[in-house]
């Protein structure tokens, strides 16, 4: 007989600043951050994991976990850059990655190589030099060496758990790359290359005028680079057959700042950066006489949408596309993520997504009701109960799901249904969907007496409790709107904003619109409006001109004067606004037992225990910083985040964690063949619920007992290992793992 051992909960400190956000799991939030491929496998690396997949894509394999970490290096204005790295070739695997530990405050560095194709790891050790670890760099993996460049100093060893070699370079280095087994690094002038590394080097010169030497790429054998005159401001591209040919330039592709190129066959394909050509693939033959934009090779991304790493990688026969760039934000702080990899097999005339088996994919939208959230996916609609410690997959692991609601009691979604966003309604929370009208902009707003779905462009149409059709009510929007329906309703009506200051209003469903008075006169850049308790709140943000610091303003609708009423404005960030684009966004403001908590995107969760008139910082790690939608259920505060998943904070003790004896219960056989015998270890639990998940969360089996002694049959599942859960209504059993031997 197998015993099991369960802990209940331990229940937080009733003081709420003691209280932390845990990880409420769930294979959510995995910003994409390198991407390798060698002859045998590919490799990608997410915020939490390294997968592995030897079929190009089709299936990915986990095989390395990165623990969670509190606080990554560096920010971007509209994101984040991680400074990860993962290389491969042949056999070898390199992972280089570093986490912040908050207590005591410090970086931790990790460096681990594998010579199994990353099923077994081993830690590394960095180079030094004037006792200086050199974490940062460029790292290549060839038959014999690793290398890693970082400024005059060129590192390289044959395991990275033993002894660094350095080489010094010139001081005028400027780039660093391997094509083949050839090893080059060039400066403004010349360019040098090895073919017998460390033994044989040669230089030539570069007779471009104004080349820009971080610029060059090489690919076999043919050279690439930009050129910019500071005086006009001008940038063209120039190619060279080889390092001792000469540089023609190409007029064709001039003014695009970056680019990736790939050489294949008889043709040489080149992918621009950040302009407006960036959504094609230009083509030329390997003479490269002239580049033409191929109408036909359209890229699933372009560079000029992606605000962090994007590359174009080649193995053996087939194209790869990699984008850390995972989020497109509509206005008003609606979003959706997009997919960050890709193969084609055809040189890039199709592209296929091949994300789906890394599992972790990024939060479109999440629903918070009192017994749980749901959230939806680019890769499935999940949903977890306040008693569980799993999420369950409701519906299929393939559906799209783009939005989420509830309306007239029934639950609602937006999927792809044959490439077009469709919306689907559910009478039975979610166990079987019906598919109802086509949905262009995947957005829906549900109020208490209609459900809206915006088509996009202005188009909205509007579904009411008693009907089963839609009604258009584009007609009626105010001529200044172009966005839609704004997710809120307040004392019989719906709102809306132009973004420019001017608030609307409808008391009869979107058929008429009145201005409604704006709580201030001048242009807030930062906004949001929200009820919370039946009270209508706008929170407002700007940066004040004086010092260029954020400074935000909390107003509170008052109906007996028909007016709003300041009641803060001592909510002051110390942080400088650095540029336009140094975008921060009000993500949610919710209030429990008296106490408001306000999401600042890029900054973290603040909470005010006296109505919102003083505020302190709750949490500043980075999952608070990327919050998008803060959401409270049965005292739990809910912070989704698309780059780190769902996190939950416990307020004060709830009806489901209030209990603090021991239990235990047996199970047995284990392994077993399918028929499992349970003995819980009190004789006093009614109305007990089984639930069985399968590893990827999918609910299998539930049932309710009313004694301590039953028997469960999972004959009818596959061999492999599978959670089990159990549960009452006032205790929670934690989920363990059972495994099927039949």
């Amino acid at each position: 007989m197998h015993k099991i051992l369960i802990p209940l909960f331990i229940l937080f400190s009733p003081s709420y600043l003691s209280a932390q956000f845990e990880f409420a799991g769930g294979p959510f939030g995995a910003l994409a951050v390198d991407m390798a491929v060698s002859d045998s496998a590919t490799y990608v690396v997410t915020l939490h994991s390294v997968y592995r997949s030897f079929d190009e894509g089709n299936t990915w394999k986990n095989i390395h976990d990165i623990p969670m970490h509190s606080t990554l290096l560096s920010e971007v204005g509209f994101g984040l850059e991680v400074n990860w790295r993962i290389r491969a070739h042949q056999n070898k695997v390199l992972l280089f990655y570093y986490q912040d530990i908050p207590s005591p405050p410090f970086t931790e560095y990790h460096l681990w190589w594998s010579e199994d194709y990353g099923t077994t790891w081993q830690a590394g050790n960095f180079p030094v030099v004037a006792n200086v670890a050199q974490q940062f760099g460029t790292w290549h993996i060839t038959d014999s060496l690793i290398f890693m460049q970082r400024e005059k100093h060129l590192f390289y060893t044959n395991n990275t758990t033993g002894s660094w070699n350095i080489l010094t370079l010139p001081d005028d280095t400027e780039g660093f790359a391997f094509d083949d087994n050839d090893l080059y690094y060039w400066s403004q002038d010349s360019i040098v290359r090895s073919s017998n590394f460390p033994s044989t080097w040669q230089s030539y010169p570069l007779n471009v005028p104004l080349l820009v030497a971080s610029s060059i790429e090489i690919r076999k054998g043919n050279l690439f680079g930009i050129s910019f005159n500071p005086t006009t401001g001008s940038k063209n591209f120039w190619a060279s057959k080889g390092i001792n040919h000469v540089w023609k330039e190409k007029p064709e592709l001039a003014g695009i700042l970056e680019f990736d190129v790939l050489v294949k066959d008889d043709s040489v394909f080149v992918w621009p950066q950040l302009s407006w050509e960036a959504d094609y693939l230009w083509k030329s033959d390997t003479a490269m006489i002239t580049f033409a934009r191929d109408e036909n090779r359209q890229t699933p991304v372009n560079y000029y949408a992606s605000l962090m790493t994007t590359r174009l990688l080649q193995k053996n026969g087939a194209f790869f596309i990699f984008t850390s760039n995972r989020l497109f934000f509509r206005p008003y702080s609606d979003w959706h993520s997009i997919t960050s990899f890709w193969r084609s097999d055809n040189s890039g005339l199709n592209w296929k997504t091949i994300e789906a088996g890394i599992g972790e994919p990024l939060i479109n939208d999440c629903l918070i009701e009192a017994n749980g959230v749901w959230v939806s996916t680019p890769h499935a609609l999940f949903r977890k109960r306040n008693d569980e410690s799993f999420w369950e997959v409701s519906g299929s692991s393939e559906w799209s799901t783009y939005s989420i609601a509830r309306f007239a009691n029934d639950l609602w979604r937006i999927s792809d249904d044959g490439g077009y966003p469709r919306v689907f309604r559910s009478s039975d929370n979610g166990a079987t969907w019906v598919g109802d009208h086509y949905a262009g902009n995947k957005q829906l707003i549900s109020t208490p007496e209609a459900l809206f779905l915006n088509i996009g462009s202005g188009f909205v149409i509007r579904l009411l409790p008693q009907d089963n059709t839609w009604v258009d009510i584009s007609q009626y929007l105010p001529d200044e709107l172009s966005t839609g329906i704004l997710d809120l309703w307040y004392n019989g009506k719906i709102f809306t904003y132009d973004g420019q200051g001017v608030l609307y209003a409808s008391d009869d469903l979107g058929q008429s619109w009145q201005t409604f008075p704006f709580p201030t006169p001048l242009y807030t850049p930062l906004r949001l409006l929200n009820v919370v308790d039946e009270e209508l709140y706008f929170v407002g943000g700007r940066r004040n001109p004086s010092n260029m610091k954020f400074e935000f303003e909390m107003f509170k609708w008052d109906n007996s004067v028909a007016a709003w009423g300041l009641i803060s404005d001592q909510l002051k960030l110390d942080y400088t606004w650095k540029t336009d684009n140094d975008i921060r966004q009000l993500t949610g403001i919710v209030k429990e037992d008296n106490r408001f908590y306000l999401g600042i995107r890029g900054h973290g969760i603040f909470q005010s225990s006296d109505g919102g008139v003083h505020w302190e910082v709750v949490s500043d790690d980075e999952a608070a910083r990327n919050t998008i939608v803060l959401g409270v259920s049965n005292h739990w505060l809910y912070n989704i985040s698309q780059f780190f998943g769902v996190w939950k904070m416990l307020l004060k003790p709830n009806s489901l964690l209030n209990h603090t004896y021991d239990a235990d219960f047996n199970i047995h056989p284990n392994p077993g063949n399918g028929i499992f015998n349970i003995e819980l270890g009190k004789d006093d639990l009614p109305n007990v619920v089984v639930r069985v998940y399968s590893i990827s969360g999918k609910l299998l089996y539930e049932r309710n007992y009313d004694t301590d002694c039953f028997t469960i049959n999972l004959s009818g599942q596959a061999d492999g290992a599978y959670l089990i859960s159990i549960g009452t209504s006032d205790q929670q059993f934690k989920c363990r793992l059972i495994q099927l031997a039949k």
